[in-house]
């Protein structure tokens, strides 16, 4: 599996947690820290290792490995 590079600044959506095909969106909108899946999603920072530090568009951030998002 190739990982792509991720820039900072770059706007990317995190995998959906779901197996089902058939989802096509997330259970996250009730959630406080707002939605990782939606648009606005962005790269504040890649870590050495490969990491990345995501910024959601309610200003919550998060890590994450680069194979849980996409762009």
């Amino acid at each position: 599996m190739i990982i792509p590079d991720y820039q900072a600044g770059q706007y990317v959506r995190m995998e959906l947690p779901y197996y089902n095909a058939n989802i096509t969106s997330c259970a996250c909108a009730p959630e406080s820290r707002g939605c990782w899946h939606s648009i606005g999603t962005t790269v504040l920072r890649v870590f050495e290792d490969g990491g990345l530090l995501l910024e959601n568009r309610h200003g919550f951030v998060r890590v994450a490995q680069p194979d849980e998002v996409y762009h």
